[in-house]
């Protein structure tokens, strides 16, 4: 089982679309897929009511005093296990980060979702520095409108990057987001050639190459 975490320290910068949109993915190539909701709000629980897809589970009102256990059950169940964790510095984000083999880090081309995104590097670092690893982790952008990218946006796009690793990929701005959220069914079903079917499907290719990237490394590491 892979563990992936969607940690920011700010809401509202699409942590749990990203977490949903990616887990049905790969639940459609065949994976066994789950989210656990950590997340006070409960959105991905309520997707997974809603969704109806072969391998595909929520697990929702997973808190501080279950997280570990939840993951522990989750072990013998899934191929990938995301963690959607809440959108402010605690206790649980920590515990999450620190399961996490690879953290997803979304943040909006806004000032206030960078410095929250580069505290939330700075967190993934210090506890990996806990656990004695390298937790890894990149940058994604999201809410991203297509057409002209703003002077500012650019600016800060070349900020971050700078600081932190990020997709290639971005989670560009479409209604077929807002609706999978809704009706339970993501692009790849509702629409299979669609621009917003196909940006998941990027975002979730280039996060599996990533784990490849991080295991070829460990591995190397491993016997060296």
């Amino acid at each position: 089982m892979i563990t992936i975490a969607l940690a920011s320290n700010k809401g509202g910068c699409a942590k749990t679309t990203t977490a949903c949109a990616v887990a049905a993915d790969l639940a459609l190539d065949g994976l066994r897929a789950c989210i656990l909701d950590c997340d006070p709000n409960q959105h991905a629980a309520a997707f997974g009511r809603r969704a109806q897809l072969t391998g595909f589970t929520v697990v929702p009102n997973v808190g501080e005093e279950n997280i570990i256990g939840e993951i522990r059950n989750a072990r013998s169940g899934c191929d990938f296990l995301i963690l959607d964790l809440p959108g402010v510095a605690s206790r649980l984000t920590i515990l999450g980060i620190g399961k996490a083999a690879f953290v997803v880090v979304p943040c909006q081309q806004s000032a206030p979702d960078l410095r929250d995104a580069l505290r939330t590097n700075h967190q993934i670092d210090e506890t990996g520095d806990i656990g004695n690893r390298t937790i890894g982790r990149a940058l994604l952008w999201t809410r991203v409108p297509s057409g002209f990218e703003s002077r500012v946006a650019k600016q800060i796009r070349t900020d971050g990057e700078a600081r932190m690793p990020a997709f290639a990929a971005s989670l560009m701005e479409r209604t077929a987001y807002k609706e999978m959220l809704l009706t339970g069914v993501p692009p790849r079903v509702s629409e299979p050639d669609s621009a917003a079917a196909a940006n998941v499907q990027a975002i979730k290719t280039e996060l599996l190459n990533r784990l490849a990237t991080l295991d070829a490394a460990a591995r190397n590491e491993a016997h060296a």
